[in-house]
């Protein structure tokens, strides 16, 4: 029960750091692109 919640919770934190390396991506391409024009 425990290593399940604990592996829940691993995933969930591999999900979100996911979210925002993409978020992060995603920003840096906008700048990038805004900089070209």
């Amino acid at each position: 029960m425990h290593q399940a919640s604990h592996a829940a919770r691993l995933s969930a934190a591999r999900k979100r750091r996911k979210l925002a390396s993409g978020l992060v991506r995603l920003t840096a391409g906008l700048d990038a692109s805004e900089r070209a024009m």
